[in-house]
């Protein structure tokens, strides 16, 4: 009799477990959608020819903060999609040569992440986006919008939940003109831009939800 009872009650475990959501999130784990959210500090340059006449990218030199979300699913060939705004400012260096700066990038990025249960992965990645901008070059102010490029290449290194990342990124965005000097005959003076390289590394960190 007990023996009986025993096989009915793990017959009936066994038939719970296989029914219960918990389960069913499990068989079905290759189909999900993976979220993460994450925060990043970084900082860009454009390209130049500094006084050693080599290119160098400390041109208008930006730092920053943003934030970040990427969705990915292993039935996606470890493809990841990814949606972030960035803010950066103007560091000391542009602003002793007149310029201030500040910049807000949104951006929209896809790519592909290369052995992702490992614990180093590596990934590349392209996207875009707009970027609005204020600037003030010797006392002249403007703001506009303009759009941003990107490709790069970057890694993560995997702690259970936890990726902590770094990226390495060639955008393509908009410099203001700043070579040209003060005119002290006049009080405004309009402000042009060039498409130009910028050189940019972040450092972040994510949590897969």
């Amino acid at each position: 009799m007990l023996a009986r009872i025993a096989r009915i009650t793990l017959a009936a475990l066994t038939l719970l477990t296989f029914a219960s959501p918990a389960f069913a999130i499990e068989l079905d784990e290759e189909s999900k959608v993976h979220p993460t959210l994450g925060a990043r500090v970084g900082g860009y340059g454009f390209r130049h020819v500094n006084d050693q006449v080599v290119i160098g990218w400390e041109s208008c030199r930006m730092n920053g903060v943003g934030f970040y979300g990427t969705l990915e699913s292993p039935k996606l060939r470890n493809l990841f999609a990814e949606l972030s705004t960035d803010l950066y400012f103007a560091t000391a260096q542009p602003q002793q040569e007149g310029l201030d700066r500040i910049s807000l990038h949104t951006l929209a990025v896809g790519g592909v992440r290369m052995f992702p249960g490992w614990l180093i992965s590596p990934n590349i990645h392209v996207g875009g986006g707009v970027e609005y901008t204020w600037v003030e070059l010797y006392g002249n102010r403007d703001q506009r919008v303009a759009p941003v490029a990107l490709m790069g290449i970057g890694g993560e290194l995997n702690i259970k939940k936890l990726a902590f990342g770094i990226s390495i990124r060639s955008n393509l965005m908009q410099l203001p003109n700043y070579d040209w000097q003060p005119d002290s005959q006049a009080t405004t003076q309009e402000l042009d831009y060039q498409t130009e390289v910028a050189g940019q590394m972040l450092f972040s960190v994510r949590y897969a939800m």
